[in-house]
């Protein structure tokens, strides 16, 4: 669901990174304004691991490559970065490729809480009509 992490991750990010920043003026939470920058930095790391994962996976199943499952994922996290790198350098589309790829990814991770629980929008839920007349 695209749609829904990338808007996860852009509201995460614009308000987390500006929480932040008002946490960082006072001197008692300068401590935890790092802490939660750092906690921010690892979800983002985590989101582009998973989403060269996926890539990774993607790859085998379209190429039916009979890859163990740690190669497939950094064979997608290396093609993944490789292509981040190659699209900065064209001008104008290159860093906001970038921003959406890393929204994405920090989005997919939030809404599955850190990989933990699978993620299901509420269109998508069965709802149970059977007490009903």
């Amino acid at each position: 669901h695209p749609v829904v992490a990338v808007s996860m991750g852009l509201l995460t990010g614009v308000v987390g990174l500006s929480l932040l920043v008002l946490m960082a003026f006072t001197i008692v939470l300068i401590p935890v304004s790092l802490l939660g920058l750092f906690a921010l930095g690892l979800m983002v790391a985590f989101g582009w691991a998973a989403m060269g994962a996926g890539a990774g996976a993607w790859i085998a199943v379209k190429f039916s490559l009979k890859l163990p499952v740690s190669v497939s994922a950094f064979a997608g996290a290396f093609l993944l970065m490789l292509v981040l790198d190659l699209l900065n350098w064209i001008p104008v589309v290159g860093a906001p490729i970038a921003i959406l790829i890393t929204v994405n990814g920090l989005g997919a991770v939030l809404l599955t809480r850190l990989g933990m629980v699978k993620f299901t929008p509420a269109m998508d839920q069965e709802e149970d009509f059977s007490d009903t007349p």
